[in-house]
């Protein structure tokens, strides 16, 4: 049977010298199925096996991420009762975080047709994680089965949960990887990106792994046409303004938290490796997009001057 390397081999992004010449790049877009189930173990073999170094795997999964991802599903809204004309919510609030627990409750509202509250229960059953020993311990008021019965089910998610990666994780794994190939949006809203035609294969090996997922990664070749590095040019040109005039917003407010002055500034050194990359390897070269990227420059010095500040 064909392994991934041997794919990777016989199923190249780029098959001839031919192509090379021609070839601007790729249009990519993935996604990655909800019902993904995977151990960090079976993650790491995948890796090896495709050639992605190891530093891109995500954290080890910690036992308070697993109770809260667990708890969080056990939510349900708008069950029946005898009553037709009312309804139960059960609904998860955390209550209480340290070093040592978290508590979070299963809170009972009754609630009428157009959702209005009638009666609430805030205590029906409380669900605390023991983080020194990972224990998973429930206490129920009487009479309340079904809020018991949805705990129950979070403390077997949480057993599971403990090894067991969210679907959620793996999409924030594989837009990292991504974000390391130079991309840049087409559409106002992400999803689709163009990746350089020097990231070919590292972006075969992206798509080899959403594969491995049970998921989607489609790279749809961009010939290199005057038309096409004209699209490349204005949206690298709109990413640029977009976060510029985030920044100077930002220059301008206070009582901002410093992880929103440090996630723009994270940014503007990405944008400013992929001009690089772009301007290298597509011989771009647009004094509109030099200014703006010295300007960005600029106003990401300023706001980390202003973290130092605050």
């Amino acid at each position: 049977m064909e392994n991934i390397k041997e794919k990777i081999i016989n199923r190249e992004v780029i098959a001839s010298t031919q192509e090379r010449k021609t070839q601007l790049g790729y249009i990519f877009w993935y996604s990655v199925t909800g019902e993904v189930e995977i151990t960090r173990q079976e993650l790491r073999e995948k890796f090896e096996e495709i050639g992605i170094d190891e530093a891109w795997l995500p954290n080890e999964i910690r036992p308070s991420d697993a109770f809260r991802r667990a708890t969080k599903e056990i939510q349900r809204r708008k069950m029946p009762t005898s009553d037709p004309n009312k309804f139960l919510n059960f609904l998860v609030r955390e209550v209480f975080s340290d070093n040592n627990s978290i508590q979070r409750n299963i809170v009972i509202e009754v609630v009428d047709q157009n959702g209005k509250r009638l009666q609430y229960n805030p205590n029906a059953t409380v669900m605390t994680l023991d983080k020194k020993n990972n224990d998973f311990i429930i206490w129920s008021e009487p009479n309340n089965d079904k809020a018991r019965e949805l705990a129950k089910e979070a403390e077997e998610r949480f057993k599971k949960y403990l090894n067991y990666y969210s679907a959620q994780q793996l999409r924030v794994m594989i837009s990292k990887i991504l974000a390391s190939l130079a991309p840049t949006a087409v559409r106002p809203n992400g999803g689709v990106y163009f990746v350089p035609q020097n990231f070919a294969t590292e972006l075969k090996k992206l798509q080899l792994l959403c594969a491995s997922l049970q998921s989607e990664g489609v790279a749809i070749p961009l010939q290199d046409t005057s038309e096409n590095r004209n699209l490349v040019v204005d949206k690298l040109e709109s990413e640029l303004k977009e976060l510029l005039d985030r920044c100077k917003n930002l220059e301008k407010t206070d009582g901002v938290q410093k992880a929103i002055y440090k996630d723009s500034i994270e940014q503007a050194k990405r944008l400013a490796s992929t001009y690089k990359a772009y301007r290298e390897q597509l011989s771009l070269e647009v004094d509109k997009l030099e200014d703006m990227l010295n300007e960005l420059r600029f106003s990401a010095v300023r706001l980390t001057e202003k973290i130092i500040k605050n």
